[in-house]
Parts: C-alpha cells; sequence; structure tokens
C-alpha cells in the first residue's frame, strides 16, 4: 500500500473567516439577548410577586367593608395587570404564537373590563379577541387540538 499524498491545505479565503466571525457574533449577541430576557423576567416576577402580598396587605388592612365599586374596580385593574404581568413573563421564556395570542386577549380582557369604553369601543375589542381566537384555533392548533376545540363547542 502506497502512502496517500496529502495535498497541502490551502489557506482560507478572508470571506470565510468573516461569515465565521459573523456567525459567531450573531450566535453570541442571541445568548446575550437570552439572558438578558431571562432577567427581566425575573425581575417581572419579583415585582408582581411583591405587588401581590402588597395587594393582599392592602385588602385586609382597609377591610372588607370598604369596599365600594370603585375601589373593587381599582382592585380588578391590578389585578388583571399583574395577570397581563405574569402573562408576559411566560411569553418571555417560552417564545411561542399562542403565548403572544394569549398575552394580547388578556390585555384586550383587561381593557374592555376594567376601562368603562364606548360601545363603539368595547365592540371593536370584542372583535380583537374573536379575531385573536379565530387565528389561534385556524392557523396555529395542531389537528388534533382542533378537532377537540370543535366538539366542546
Amino acid at each position: 500500500m502506497e502512502p496517500q499524498k496529502q495535498e497541502p491545505q490551502q489557506p482560507e479565503k478572508p470571506e470565510g473567516q468573516a461569515e465565521r466571525l459573523a456567525d459567531k457574533l450573531l450566535h453570541g449577541a442571541y445568548q446575550v439577548s437570552r439572558y438578558v430576557e431571562i432577567v427581566l423576567a425575573i425581575l417581572i416576577i419579583v415585582v408582581v410577586a411583591v405587588l401581590v402580598v402588597r395587594m393582599i396587605a392592602d385588602l385586609f388592612a382597609g377591610g372588607f367593608a370598604a369596599l365600594e365599586v370603585q375601589n373593587f374596580t381599582a382592585f380588578l385593574a391590578n389585578v388583571l395587570a399583574l395577570v397581563i404581568g405574569i402573562e408576559f413573563v411566560l411569553m418571555l421564556c417560552k417564545h411561542t404564537p399562542e403565548m403572544l395570542i394569549e398575552v394580547l386577549a388578556f390585555s384586550i380582557a383587561r381593557e374592555l373590563i376594567v376601562d368603562h369604553l364606548q360601545t363603539w369601543e368595547t365592540l371593536i375589542g370584542i372583535g380583537g379577541i374573536g379575531l385573536l381566537f379565530l387565528v389561534r384555533k385556524h392557523l396555529l392548533l395542531k389537528q388534533t387540538e382542533r378537532k377537540q376545540l370543535d366538539d366542546t363547542f
């Protein structure tokens, strides 16, 4: 057996090195952005937890007898804002179209429930939520999930 001749390696072209460097930079930027998202998600969770504790303390300190419709509306607005914050954290952790639709639906629902809008604004909000559910059902759900959803309605 004759030893195989090895061809001398040609030096890499500068374009190949530049592409690899660009890929490494993009990957690094992606990693940094993911870590920043995680830090922000943790920060939002801490803020939501502190606000929940504070809200419960305020509720018990003021007494349930002092609750009036205006106070309840403010309480409901705060609770729904915290729910949206939690959903936003879930969206940061799980990058899916479904999570985005949920956050948008909660945001629109909060506006409809808390703000006493004009009739046409309420109808637009309801239409927006309906549109989000249509998008979710027809574009995002798998066939088996769609069948289960059809069976329930």
